[in-house]
Order: structure tokens, then sequence, then C-alpha cells
């Protein structure tokens, strides 16, 4: 019984050591929540695997979908936005596919919260896909816009062109890897040290409460995530060349190599405790360099799940 209090001490060490994930605070007393500031935000449906960019900026997960999501990530400039689509002709992941001229195989819808007036549409029927479409594997649409951010923090004349910089693939692996040892580490404060800016700016862009933020940090840090080899991976560039993250440079449904489309490279898995009891997610991190700085910085993260009801 005697050491009974020295085991208290050394677990009440070690938990305020580590922190917990709930009590760190990072930069979120920062963030100014505007019920009146409306976002961007994309309603699709898609049937073949697709990746859609804004301006290099990956908004949309690679398999099957139909949803919408809130595209204030990938628009950190005021003008002319570029909305990239990519329809992977070679992976069909539906059961029984096999669509009609008429059917439509993907549609998209963008606008600022409730402004049907200016919204993008843009259809795609069956029909409207080529014999040279299907014999190179693909179908590209690209798309121009106007866009208005109520908030853009990055400033592009600020940072390097990363294409350019040696032993990037090295230096983002090392990167994903010291989140991924804070996560199994249960570390709440490595954790949220690495990616308190990123969090921040992302939620603000996003126009999200300080609790929204909390939720989702937690999610993040319940997974147990998964980083293949570095040979799997590859370097993926926002369109100025500025912001840079990991991909696979296979297809994780089929294995197959795809030079056209970027699966994330780290993913993980979330026991939720109700139906579906596993959910999996895939997870984004976007790294910059000011020209006045050495090391990298995580100013973009993105998580994306297949859980319908979240």
């Amino acid at each position: 019984m005697r050491y009974l209090p020295i085991l208290i001490a050394v677990l009440f060490f070690t938990s305020c050591s580590k922190g917990q994930i709930k009590e760190e605070v990072g930069l979120t007393n920062k963030l100014v929540y505007n019920k009146k500031n409306s976002n961007y935000t994309v309603h699709l449906s898609n049937s073949y695997q697709a990746e859609i960019f804004i301006n290099g900026f990956p908004i949309h997960p690679v398999l099957p979908w139909v949803g919408a999501t809130v595209l204030d990530l990938g628009i950190e400039k005021v003008g002319t936005q570029k909305l990239k689509i990519i329809l992977d002709l070679n992976a069909v992941t539906l059961e029984n596919f096999a669509p009609k001229p008429e059917d439509q195989i993907l549609s998209i819808n963008l606008k600022k919260g409730f402004d049907d007036d200016n919204a993008i549409t843009f259809r795609l029927l069956y029909s409207d896909l080529k014999d040279g479409d299907f014999k190179k594997g693909y179908y590209v649409k690209e798309i121009e816009f106007e866009a208005k951010p109520a908030y853009h923090f990055f400033k592009e004349e600020a940072y390097v062109d990363l294409r350019k910089q040696p032993d990037l693939l090295d230096s983002l692996y090392a990167r994903y890897q010291s989140i991924l040892y804070a996560v199994n580490d249960k570390n709440a404060k490595a954790f949220v040290k690495k990616i308190e800016v990123a969090e921040y700016q992302s939620a603000q862009l996003r126009n999200m409460e300080k609790e929204w933020v909390f939720k989702e940090r937690e999610r993040f840090f319940k997974n147990k995530l998964n980083l293949p080899p570095i040979d799997s991976c590859k370097l993926v560039f926002t369109d100025n060349g500025k912001m840079a993250t990991l991909g696979l440079k296979y297809d994780i449904s089929t294995g197959k190599k795809n030079a056209m489309i970027n699966f994330p490279a780290l993913s993980g898995i979330w026991e939720k405790g109700s139906v579906p009891k596993f959910i999996d997610y895939y997870h984004y991190f976007f790294f910059a360099k000011q020209k006045d700085k050495n090391e990298l910085q995580l100013l973009r993260w993105r998580t994306f799940t297949y859980d319908m009801d979240m």
C-alpha cells in the first residue's frame, strides 16, 4: 500500500505532462464566429471516383459521394478561382454499375450561402463521355469563378515555391510522422502545438464555433492513424506551388497506380461506439515555407469522413 501514492503521482504527472485534448486551447481563442457570414459550399454527386480542387486544394474525397462540402478552405484569395474536376473512369466502386446514356454521373452546385442566382452549376451525363475519355481513363473539367471570402490568411508573395525545394518529400513525410506519433502516444499538448495554426486558420475560413473545433480535433485525436511507407507517397502541390501535401501513388481500392488521382496518404479509423461503429478518415496536411524562415509551417488541414451522420 505504501507504493500507492507514488503510483498515483506517476499517473497524475503522466496525464498532466501529455495534457487532455479537450483542455488544450491552442489558438481557438482567436476565432471569431459570425452568424451572418455565408460560407462557400458545393453540393455534389459523382458515380465514378473523383477528385475536386479549388486552386489545387483538394475539397472532395475520392470515392463516389453525395453531399455538401464547405469550401472556404480552398478559397484563400480574393478574385478568380479555378475549380478542377477529375473523374477516374477506370475505377468503379459502385456495385452493378451500368449507367444509361441519359444517366447523370456528376453534378456540381457551387454557391455562397443561399445565393442561387450566382451559383455555378455543372452536370455531366454518361452520354457526354467520349471514347477518348475512356481510352485515357479519366475525364477532366476546369471552371473559373469569382469569389470574395470573408477571411484570407495566406499572403502568397511571402512564401517560397516548394516545387524548387530539395528533399521536400523527406521533410513532409517526417512532419506527417511527428503528428502521427503525437496522436498514437496520446500526447495532447504536442499534438495541439503541431496543428494549432492550421486548426485556427482552417476553422476561421469555415466560420466555425470553438465547440465545433474541439469536437473535430477530438475525433481526429481518437484515430488509429496509418501512414504508408515513404516510397508509396508522392508530393501534391497547390496550383501556385506555395503549399504541398502528401498523396498516394496508387488507388486505395484497387492498388493500381493512377497519375491523375491523389489519394490522401494519411488515413485513420475512429471507433465511434455506435452504428456504424468504425469510421474511415482521410487526412490532408498542407505545409508552406515563409521566405524568411527555415522550417515548413502547417497552415491547413483537411479531414474527410465517410460517416454520413457527422
